[in-house]
């Protein structure tokens, strides 16, 4: 009886420290990418991945410093290469901060029609080092990883 308690417990520590050890997968953490929008000025894109989460955070400097323009969040699925974003919130700026609807909000809809979003986003994606390649509906976003 005694031997069989010290082996399930050995088994069950030996479970505890090999999770401990696992790698997150590649596309997890924070990502950006910076791009330049003639006539606005330059816009920053801050993308926080977590194994079952998305975080998006868009920001616009028009000569005095970034300032938040929208996000989105999300659940995250991911299959292989391909990435699927289900909204649960998105975050538009009443000029002093972001302001977040959630998804079941009278708003949702509105929002999600003003940022041309469908509730469902699949996208493919690849990661190379310090960089994040995500391709959704032919449009190509390059991040690089912070």
């Amino acid at each position: 009886m005694k031997r069989g308690i010290i082996l399930f417990t050995t088994l069950i520590l030996a479970l505890l420290l090999s999770s401990c050890f696992l790698s997150p997968p590649d596309y997890v953490g924070t990502w950006r990418r910076v791009q330049n929008i003639p006539d606005y000025g330059v816009a920053r894109y801050t993308l926080y991945l977590e194994e079952d989460s998305l975080e998006m955070i868009a920001e616009l400097d028009q000569g005095s410093g970034f300032e938040d323009l929208m996000g989105q969040r999300g659940d995250l699925s991911v299959d292989g290469s391909t990435m699927t974003v289900t909204f649960t919130a998105l975050g538009y700026t009443n000029e002093t901060e972001l302001v977040w609807i959630e998804e079941g909000d009278a708003e949702w809809e509105e929002a999600l029609a003003e940022m041309n979003l469908e509730p469902v986003l699949t996208a493919t994606y690849k990661v190379e080092g310090d960089t994040l390649t995500i391709t959704a509906d032919g449009d190509i976003q390059v991040y690089t990883k912070i």
